[in-house]
């Protein structure tokens, strides 16, 4: 592989000046001849010359790489879909500000974060990183912080540079519709409470039932882990136990799918027999039959936001916290109580 030296012995000129007129900065190449720049030039492309990155993020200061985070438990980012909506506005908004995105998942213990994430914040390419904190757990955070890199959240935590959606509004809309079309038998498909986000939607879920009379603790509820397999197994025992509910309320969209599958290896209809809500609005969700109800938590503009919130730590800013309104999607998967 070529070097910066050998270009620059080729060229006759200094390594420095080679690196100069090979960094298409504008302002440090015009400094030398046409004929210079046009020599070096062409005799890196001779050799193909590509530059050391992380030299280059070491002698400028800056790297235009930063990192999103996803800490791994039951999902990698790649099949956790709200997550992978967030992702693609991420290198979206990166690459129009001339970013270059890179993916970290990490597996977390007692300890923190495993060895190749302290390897990553060692390395000295990343300029600063997006953590979706999904977790009861600031390592990742603290981690970054101890290694002076600028960090922003996507969560629920209390870390200040942070966007979120708004959880108290999407969970009134979702059981106000519900209440609206007569249902007062609705039972949850929730999560174990090691998600700060799950933990967050519950306590929203409560306050919104509690102003309309209901009490959350009282309500039919089973557990799942996010994915549809475990709704499917969720609602089985919610359908076995409690057969006079008129409404099943999911905590995400995956789950409410393995709900629907349950639903109807019992011959159900939805929502003639039993409505059924999600939440994220995941694509899949408009193009199943029947269409699920769910809340849009507006994942495109998380990412986007989270970018500009990050560009704006590393100028030494502090943007604060951003919270999104999400929107109802009203769709087919929900209707008048039965009577």
């Amino acid at each position: 592989m070529s070097t910066l030296k050998q270009v620059a012995h080729l060229a006759k000129v200094s390594e420095s000046t080679a690196s100069r007129i090979l960094s298409q900065s504008t302002k440090d190449s015009a400094r030398y001849a046409q004929s210079t720049r046009e020599r070096v030039l062409k005799i890196a492309q001779q050799l193909n010359y590509r530059p050391n990155m992380s030299a280059r993020a070491l002698a400028k200061g800056k790297s235009h790489i930063i990192a999103l985070v996803y800490p791994r438990l039951v999902d990698s980012p790649f099949s956790a879909l709200f997550i992978t909506q967030i992702l693609g506005a991420v290198e979206t908004r990166c690459r129009e500000l001339n970013y270059s995105l890179l993916i970290s998942s990490p597996y977390l213990s007692d300890d923190g974060p495993d060895e190749s994430y302290h390897k990553l914040l060692s390395s000295g390419y990343l300029d600063g990183i997006i953590v979706a904190e999904t977790l009861f757990d600031s390592s990742l955070i603290n981690a970054a912080l101890s290694k002076k890199i600028p960090v922003v959240a996507i969560g629920y935590g209390n870390y200040p540079h942070m966007s979120r959606s708004d959880q108290a509004l999407g969970t009134r809309l979702i059981i106000d519709h519900l209440i609206s079309l007569g249902h007062h038998n609705l039972g949850f498909i929730s999560v174990v409470p090691e998600f700060t986000y799950i933990t967050y939607r519950a306590d929203k879920f409560r306050l919104a039932l509690k102003a309309n009379g209901l009490n959350y603790n009282h309500l039919p509820q089973a557990t799942g882990n996010l994915t549809s397999e475990s709704g499917q197994t969720a609602a089985k025992i919610l359908l076995d136990t409690y057969p006079e509910m008129t409404a099943i309320v999911s905590f995400n969209d995956r789950m409410a799918m393995g709900a629907l599958r349950e639903i109807r290896v019992r011959g159900l209809r939805v929502p003639e027999d039993i409505s059924l809500t999600g939440y994220d609005n995941l694509p899949f969700t408009a193009d199943i039959s029947p269409g699920l109800t769910t809340v849009d938590q507006q994942a495109e503009q998380l990412g986007r936001e989270a970018v500009d919130q990050l560009m704006a730590v590393m100028k030494g800013q502090s943007p604060g916290l951003k919270v999104l309104e999400p929107k109802l999607i009203i769709r087919s998967s929900t209707g008048p109580a039965r009577t």
